[in-house]
């Protein structure tokens, strides 16, 4: 996760997020995966008792190849929405797509994270999707 961030509480209903300390500029390098996350392969999944499967639900993203990828930073707090100012590339890294400014949350749009099941997200904008999948 990039290195001008902390975690911070949002509220009751959304938990944590992740927000800029400094300006981050559009284009900079967010996140990038690395060999400290955990990768969850089907089967593994599949072995895991349903409060492991919650949290790994709530806190993982779904890799091209179909794996659980479970970071190991601050990175899995960051949080949905519809107007995000990072974005998955696929490859293993997120950018931002427009200036973050200090104190702005850092967010994404899950639409993009291979979610094998809809997803019920909160989103402040007006035009919030309510589900993705």
């Amino acid at each position: 996760m990039y290195p001008d961030t902390e975690l911070r509480f949002v509220s009751p209903e959304i938990g944590f997020g992740v927000f800029a300390t400094r300006h981050i500029p559009a284009g900079t390098i967010t996140y990038v995966q690395d060999s400290l996350d955990i990768e969850i392969d089907a089967n593994r999944y599949a072995a895991m008792d349903p409060l492991q499967k919650q949290t790994v639900n709530r806190y993982a993203f779904v890799d091209p190849e179909g794996n659980r990828v479970l970071c190991c930073d601050h990175a899995k707090y960051v949080n949905h929405c519809c107007h995000s100012n990072t974005i998955s590339t696929g490859y293993g890294f997120e950018i931002a797509i427009r200036d973050i400014m200090p104190g702005e949350q850092v967010t994404d749009d899950y639409g993009l994270f291979n979610l094998p099941y809809d997803m019920e997200v909160i989103c402040t904008k007006t035009d919030c999707r309510k589900t993705i999948s």
